[in-house]
């Protein structure tokens, strides 16, 4: 399920970028796409000890090991909340993963 979201980047800028957001109930982090990343030029820090980074079908990512995540707020329907995002290579910019719905609890209309 995908849903319309705003990446606001905390810091100097309060720089927002509207975007879409896939909801993975499979995904064990949120992730945000590489690309996406550079495009926009969001604030990365690195991580001290890197992460294994699989995709869905067990083959590993095409960026390695995840070693940047970056900090961000989203905006979704007026709910301002932080999320730190891991950065892999994704097909779609946003996922929000288990995490992101066990701390949110959306309710979510699946006749929608």
């Amino acid at each position: 399920m995908r849903i319309p979201l705003q990446l606001i980047i905390p810091l100097h800028t309060l720089k927002t970028i509207n975007s879409y957001a896939l909801i993975d109930s499979s995904a064990d982090i949120s992730c945000i796409n590489y690309d996406f990343i550079k495009k926009h030029r969001l604030p990365v820090s690195k991580l001290e000890d890197p992460i294994c980074s699989w995709n869905a079908d067990g083959s590993p990512n095409k960026k390695g090991d995840i070693q940047y995540p970056c900090t961000l707020f989203i905006n979704i329907e007026g709910i301002i909340q932080k999320v730190v995002f891991h950065v892999i290579s994704l097909k779609d910019n946003v996922i929000l993963g288990l995490p992101w719905l066990w701390a949110t609890n959306p309710v979510i209309n699946w006749t929608a």
